[in-house]
């Protein structure tokens, strides 16, 4: 834990230096690695996403199933989340790659903002499932449009500024729909609790 603390902290340190001084305020060498220290900061982001990350969450599993508190105690239903997880990571990439207009150049900030909300969207819901300690979503009617879009972008019959268009009213749309969970859940919450939103008293 105190790792990942370091590394959010290194994260944070290293977002205000660039937006102060830059990128290339990043782009200093370190001569015994023979690399940049952003070169150096990506390998590790990528090494304890690949490898500490699996390793950490296989030995909560095993506590937790050590322990008796596992709520999924089936093998499939503990997989289930990584599989909406995955699609919603994927299916943008996929999307980049097959583009005619090449969105991951042209178009990168709002092709990583249409990734991130859904990926966020998925995470919340996940979240809340497990709080309330029912089934995870398999699907999520977020990435639905990709069933049209994708073999549209395939095929050419969207390309251009067409293919930029319904990418940017695509964004906006499910940054539009988190929003609405985001409050419906607020909502639901202060109802239950019998709270105010941003109070603690009680209505």
């Amino acid at each position: 834990m105190f790792e990942f603390c370091c590394a959010e902290q290194l994260s944070l340190v290293m977002y205000i230096a660039a937006w102060l001084r830059g990128v290339e305020a990043l782009q200093f060498y370190i001569p015994v690695l023979g690399v940049t220290f952003s070169e150096c900061y990506a390998a590790t982001l990528l090494i304890t996403t690949l490898v500490f990350s699996p390793i950490c969450s296989l030995m909560n599993v095993y506590l937790s199933y050590q322990a008796g508190t596992l709520k999924q105690t089936k093998l499939s239903e503990q997989l289930a989340p990584g599989i909406l997880l995955g699609l919603t990571l994927l299916l943008p990439i996929v999307w980049a790659f097959l583009s005619r207009a090449d969105i991951m150049n042209t178009e990168t900030r709002w092709i990583y903002w249409l990734q991130g909300i859904i990926y966020s969207n998925a995470t919340c819901r996940l979240i809340v499932s497990q709080m309330s300690s029912t089934r995870c979503n398999r699907w999520s009617w977020m990435i639905a449009p990709f069933c049209v879009i994708l073999p549209a972008v395939y095929v050419g019959a969207l390309e251009g500024p067409n293919e930029v268009l319904v990418l940017k009213a695509y964004t906006v749309g499910v940054s539009l729909l988190h929003i609405h969970y985001g409050m419906c859940v607020v909502r639901q919450l202060c109802d239950h609790l019998k709270i105010c939103c941003f109070s603690i008293t009680k209505k």
